[in-house]
């Protein structure tokens, strides 16, 4: 119908065609725009193993287009449930409500998980893997204003091996949102999107790739002598696979029958059945096809799973990223033979960095260490309160380093909460490991430009944030002897790739603070849609100021 309107405009006729039949979009505009997000890639990423890189791939992506080389989350916890929701929402966890990947759900008495939705169904596995939704996000992103804007004709999708990382991009009304299910080796998806599977997934499912990929082992693809590491290969700190005898090259996946599919989800292979949906996706479900902009997040789950096992100092983190941008270069050739580099916007970034292994930091004498948070903080929480309130009740739960107490408890008590929190607070200050321990309200009247607190009162919902902020040290990890993790506000864990390619944008490079909830609010301009409904993002002059 589109086409049909635009010839007899041409022709000058005079015609009345409801707003479900108008064209909704521009020539001027991206026909897809694809928002790669990988799964915890520090900046350094890019440029560490960049000799490593071909020409065709990341290098590409930072050679022909636009390389914001200083971005940075402006909120924490950063982690991947509020990095996928604020990448494409512009929201910071105050507004979004995706406080942490779990946090405790003050009504319901219990945690819960940020995509859980025990009213959905599975569709495509026995297991419960598929009852989730995008219920407890609370704003709209950008595929919720391309819907809105196109009459619903845009088509949006999200893939991710993490329910999260489809969910939370895709947003509220997507075409589908689907991941994979380690029980089974299948993609699934939920019945708040759609009864059954499309058969072209079905029918990739029937190839059985993740095991075929699983029967070969995980070799390097370089020589050890070609990592840009100083790191021993079977390093103390790092940990290994339940088939591995250690942690170093090479990995074997089939030397025991405790394998399941989960474990493909730490290795490179995860990267390439993601990549490999992706293409059956667009060709599919013809995205990028008409004059009305299609979006397709895909989000890279494995390097999280590799850098929580090895650390980036790694053997396998590099050679992930070397594989990985052999993975890019392929669906970035596809994009260009499938629609034509000048009709895509392919923007990649991240949805958190990383801290180096506290135990690697030790060896170079270097501050780092980790935290027992049961015995450190949790234990001493409950028996500070059963001394001072004869109720260790009062704590009820410890995550995203914050602690939550019972507030019905409290006032049905008449005991005084801010004297509690304060009490609390200046205890386990006297705890070792401990930088700081605030009060939420405290916290949150904060009068600093200091990024550490700010990010953090962005980050703090009034509703699903703890009673209590535990600060650790710089360095400092929870529970994690092997590997690393993250979640703070510092910038080993908030500094992030931001790379736009494709389009009619020219290459540059912007050196100045870019925060990750600038994304949103830039392509929505792009666009000329209204941005999400919590963005509290600044367009990219520099991107948006370029014209075709």
């Amino acid at each position: 119908m589109n086409k049909i309107y635009l010839i007899l405009l041409l022709l000058g006729l005079n015609i009345t065609v409801s707003a479900q039949q108008q064209p909704l979009s521009s020539p001027q505009a991206p026909k897809l725009i694809v928002v790669l997000v990988v799964d915890q890639m520090r900046y350094d990423f890019l440029y560490r193993f960049q000799n490593n890189y071909g020409t065709k791939g990341l290098n590409k992506l930072m050679n022909e287009g636009v390389n914001c080389t200083n971005t940075h989350y402006n909120y924490a916890p950063t982690y991947t449930g509020p990095g996928h929701c604020a990448i494409l929402s512009g929201a910071t966890p105050m507004f979004s409500g995706i406080a942490g990947n779990n946090w405790w759900d003050r009504d319901l008495q219990k945690e819960v998980y940020c995509t859980y939705d025990s009213t959905q169904t599975s569709v495509g596995t026995t297991s419960t893997a598929g009852k989730m939704s995008p219920h407890r996000m609370q704003c709209t992103n950008l595929g919720d204003q391309m819907k809105i804007a196109s009459c619903q004709q845009a088509k949006v999708f999200g893939i991710a091996l993490k329910d999260r990382g489809a969910i939370l991009t895709a947003g509220h009304n997507p075409d589908g949102a689907y991941w994979f299910d380690g029980l089974t080796g299948r993609w699934i998806t939920s019945s708040y999107y759609r009864a059954d599977l499309p058969k072209w997934l079905i029918e990739y499912n029937a190839k059985n790739n993740p095991a075929n990929y699983l029967e070969s082992a995980w070799k390097p693809t370089l020589p050890l002598s070609g990592f840009h590491t100083c790191v021993s290969d079977a390093a103390s700190y790092e940990g290994k696979f339940i088939s591995d005898t250690t942690s170093a090259f090479p990995h074997y996946f089939d030397a025991s029958k405790k394998i399941s599919y989960d474990v493909i989800r730490a290795t490179p292979f995860g990267n390439t059945i993601t990549k490999e949906i992706a293409i059956e996706l667009i060709k599919n479900e013809q995205l990028g096809k008409d004059l009305i902009t299609d979006l397709l997040t895909i989000s890279f789950s494995s390097p999280d799973y590799i850098g929580h096992k090895f650390g980036p100092q790694s053997h396998e983190i590099e050679d992930n990223y070397v594989r990985f941008d052999a993975e890019i270069a392929e669906l970035l050739a596809f994009l260009n033979n499938e629609i034509g580099k000048k009709n895509v916007l392919v923007v990649l970034t991240a949805d958190h960095g990383a801290a180096e292994v506290p135990g690697y930091m030790n060896t170079l004498g270097m501050p780092g260490g980790v935290v027992n948070s049961e015995l450190e903080i949790v234990a001493p929480s409950k028996k500070w309160l059963q001394q001072n309130y004869n109720d260790s009740t009062l704590y009820l739960y410890y995550n995203n380093q914050q602690i939550y107490l019972d507030r019905k408890k409290i006032v049905a008590a008449k005991l005084d909460y801010k004297s509690i929190c304060e009490g609390l607070a200046s205890f386990l200050l006297t705890q070792k490991n401990i930088y700081n321990v605030l009060p939420m309200q405290q916290l949150l009247s904060l009068s600093t430009d200091v990024k550490f607190y700010t990010n953090w009162q962005r980050g703090i919902h009034p509703v699903r944030s703890g009673d209590l902020m535990v600060l650790l040290p710089l360095g400092w990890l929870e529970d994690m002897p092997q590997g690393t993790s993250h979640g703070t506000s510092f910038a080993y864990d908030t500094h992030v790739p931001l790379l736009w390619w494709g389009w009619h944008l020219t290459p540059i490079s912007i050196q100045r603070t870019i925060n990750i909830t600038d994304i949103a609010a830039t392509i929505s301009q792009l666009l000329k849609i209204q941005e999400p409904d919590a963005c509290i993002g600044i367009p990219i002059i520099e991107i948006v100021s370029q014209k075709k």
